[in-house]
């Protein structure tokens, strides 16, 4: 069995990698507008969840890792992840 420290983190962190994985995968051309963005909303989770362990440094390395798996432009998707845990974390949506 895993003990206390490494299971209260393998859940988080798998959750994450896994959200990674979801947004490269290929999808046809009629369902791609409606994939939703897993990282946010499973980062927005966990901000919400335990703001001490994911907070702005973790929100902007996964938008660093999903800039560099898609392609896009570095930051951007790192600046919209930090805007969107800053803002619940402000007002504690």
């Amino acid at each position: 069995m895993m003990d206390g420290p490494v299971r209260s983190w393998f859940v988080p962190v798998s959750s994450l990698a896994l959200t990674l994985a979801l947004g490269v995968v290929p999808l046809p051309d009629f369902v791609e507008p409606l994939r939703p963005d897993w990282v946010a909303v499973v980062l927005l989770y966990w901000s919400l969840m335990s703001p001490r362990r994911f907070s702005l440094l973790t929100a902007f390395w996964m938008g660093l890792a999903v800039d560099t798996l898609s392609g896009a432009l570095l930051g951007q998707n790192a600046l919209a992840l930090l805007v969107i845990v800053y803002l619940a974390d402000r007002f504690h949506l």
